[in-house]
């Protein structure tokens, strides 16, 4: 338990080729035993065992990050609008191993994904096969795991960097590349990151994960009508509704007013049956007045904080100092 813990933990640190050799010595030293001792030689260890490596370890190089001290890049400044709504989204133009792309910086992911169209046209080394994705698929699904040369935003560039492939229309940069930008802060219109960028945070984060690394969520509290809880901070959610809340069903007025949205997923387009409803959100001791969207999902599932509470608030980050404010 603890040795998965740790290579979970490499994962979630970006140390690639660290995750790649020790899950090499716990597949040697530990999964092969126990297939062996129960003569089950396809026996899956779903829980843990969710990337896995059709290359080995070696053939992994070592990721780094090479920029200046302080680095910003501005986020896509348009607005979308849903109704009397607007939207705003976590977007920036990054290059992908020398190639400009349309690039969605996401706080509720941790390994980045590429289009299919991309990998089609580049054709980047495929390592693995991430299984499990937790995704709004009702039927999940394998996911190519490439390893990209480089990814540079603004002036610093991340070598050696692994990513899924979806078919999702833009990139998304995960946990994985921003927990290694330093001083990290988001707003609606800029992301500042460098050991030397200014940073206004002193609280720890509160963290849920899975001891494989494949998944971490950044958690906050909030209050709105249905009571006190914690939520996962998501900028990859461009909703104009600032929280997103998993129910079993509609009943009564909700059911009456509940309509069906098309929302993108990593397997294209899903429908989702949905209800909005006005609400007075609490965040980091700010009442801000906006709209909750329920949705039909699994009610044991944390609300979700979308880019739209960052109209008003900043989110500012920094894992190796152990950081993480929303305010």
């Amino acid at each position: 338990m603890l040795r998965s813990i740790h290579i979970g933990n490499l994962m979630l640190m970006g140390r690639i080729r660290d995750w790649a050799e020790e899950t090499e010595h716990l597949q040697s030293g530990f999964y092969a035993p126990v297939r062996a001792y129960y003569n089950i030689p396809d026996l899956e260890f779903q829980n843990i065992d969710f990337l896995k490596l059709s290359v080995p370890a070696r053939a992994i190089p070592e990721s780094k990050l090479d920029g200046p001290p302080s680095d910003a890049i501005d986020l896509d400044p348009s607005e979308t609008q849903f109704d009397d709504q607007t939207s705003i989204s976590a977007k920036a133009t990054v290059l992908i191993d020398d190639v400009p792309a349309t690039a969605t910086f996401g706080t509720a992911t941790v390994i980045g994904s590429i289009p299919f169209s991309l990998q089609r046209d580049h054709r980047w080394p495929v390592i693995g096969r991430l299984a499990g994705s937790k995704d709004s698929s009702p039927d999940p699904r394998t996911e190519a795991v490439v390893l990209i040369p480089s990814i540079k935003i603004g002036r610093t560039v991340l070598t050696n960097q692994i990513m899924t492939v979806t078919r999702s229309d833009t990139v998304l940069i995960g946990l994985q590349q921003l927990s290694r930008l330093r001083h990290l802060t988001m707003t609606n219109r800029r992301l500042s990151f460098g050991a030397s960028a200014p940073i206004s945070c002193n609280l720890r984060p509160v963290v849920s994960s899975f001891r494989s690394g494949v998944s971490m969520y950044l958690l906050f509290p909030v209050s709105y009508s249905r009571g006190d809880t914690q939520a996962i901070i998501g900028t990859e959610d461009n909703a104009p509704d600032l929280l997103t809340v998993n129910i079993a069903s509609f009943s009564g007025n909700m059911a009456h007013r509940s309509r069906t949205e098309y929302l993108g997923t990593a397997y294209g387009q899903r429908a989702h049956e949905t209800f909005m409803q006005s609400d007075t959100i609490e965040i980091a001791g700010k009442s801000l007045h906006s709209s909750v969207r329920y949705q039909i999902g699994n009610p044991a599932d944390l609300p979700v904080i979308s880019m739209a509470a960052l109209k008003t608030l900043s989110f500012s980050f920094d894992l190796p100092e152990s950081m993480a404010c929303l305010r």
